[in-house]
């Protein structure tokens, strides 16, 4: 008697099933919301502890409104627009966060691991400094001056007067460039600009091969 009651209740509610489906974007057919609608009523009876009757208006009302809920506004929201991790990525979706799967929410250890390569690729733009090479240093370290004292074996306040003595450094400090262009040593040290010496010249009169007038 009860599938006889679930097969009324499919035919007089036809169009609320057919709208379900069409909702969840063809994903799911007719055959397959009917199914749910079945299942849907079995998890009713035991979340309301009632016995459900396909006959009563308000059962159909509730059982119409959970399938919805579930087919279609809970898939909207965790695994519809989810991107599939099979799928092959252009170069252009290097972002991390584009190629994970939606859901409660992006891990910490990925965010964490995104936010490192950001700092690294800043890093390594800079150019070859002091200054950057205490950065590198300090970010493998957890930017704790303590934990920088004993990789480098100093003691905490022999790095801290390092570390203003880098910064004053690198304030003024030109970046080493890669590509010397083959002038050797021709470039110019990453110093201070003062301490780029012009080489002095001697001025010598042209006694012995006379003057040019």
């Amino acid at each position: 008697m009860r599938l006889s009651a679930y097969e009324r209740f499919v035919r007089d509610c036809r169009k609320s099933i057919a709208r379900i489906a069409r909702c969840t974007g063809g994903e799911h057919s007719i055959g397959d919301v009917s199914n749910e609608l079945w299942l849907m009523a079995l998890e009713v009876e035991d979340r309301y502890t009632i016995e459900f009757n396909f006959d009563n208006p308000e059962h159909r009302d509730l059982v119409l409104k959970f399938t919805y809920q579930k087919l279609v506004k809970y898939a909207e929201t965790t695994v519809r627009y989810a991107k599939s991790m099979d799928c092959p990525w252009s170069e252009s979706e290097a972002n991390l966060y584009e190629r994970l799967p939606s859901g409660n929410g992006v891990p910490d250890e990925f965010v964490r691991s995104e936010r490192e390569q950001r700092e690294a690729y800043k890093l390594s733009e800079q150019g070859m400094s002091l200054g950057n090479a205490w950065l590198l240093v300090l970010e493998l370290n957890g930017n704790r001056m303590l934990t920088v004292a004993r990789f480098l074996k100093l003691s905490r306040s022999q790095g801290y007067r390092r570390f203003q003595k880098v910064r004053i450094l690198a304030d003024c400090q030109r970046p080493l460039p890669l590509d010397p262009g083959g002038r050797g040593n021709e470039v110019v040290r990453p110093w201070r600009k003062f301490k780029c010496y012009r080489t002095p010249e001697q001025l010598v009169l042209p006694f012995e091969t006379g003057f040019d007038f």
